[in-house]
C-alpha cells in the first residue's frame, strides 16, 4: 500500500516566499522616500502636470 500524505502538510517554503514578496511590494514606496527631508511635503499640483515633482519644499510656500 502506498503511503498517503496528509492533505494539509506544513510547508516551510511559503512563509519566506510571502515575506520576500511583501518586501518587494513595499520597496518602491520606501525608495521613493529616500532623499526627502523633513521640510518637504506632498505637492498638491503633482497631478496637474507631468513635470511636477511628488514632493515640494514647504519653505518656498511660505
Amino acid at each position: 500500500m502506498k503511503n498517503k500524505q496528509a492533505l494539509f502538510q506544513k510547508k516551510r517554503f511559503f512563509i519566506p516566499l510571502a515575506i520576500l514578496l511583501g518586501i518587494l511590494g513595499f520597496s518602491p514606496m520606501l525608495v521613493s522616500l529616500l532623499g526627502v527631508s523633513d521640510e518637504d511635503g506632498l505637492n498638491p499640483d503633482y497631478y496637474s502636470s507631468a513635470d511636477e515633482s511628488l514632493f515640494k519644499s514647504k519653505k518656498g510656500a511660505d
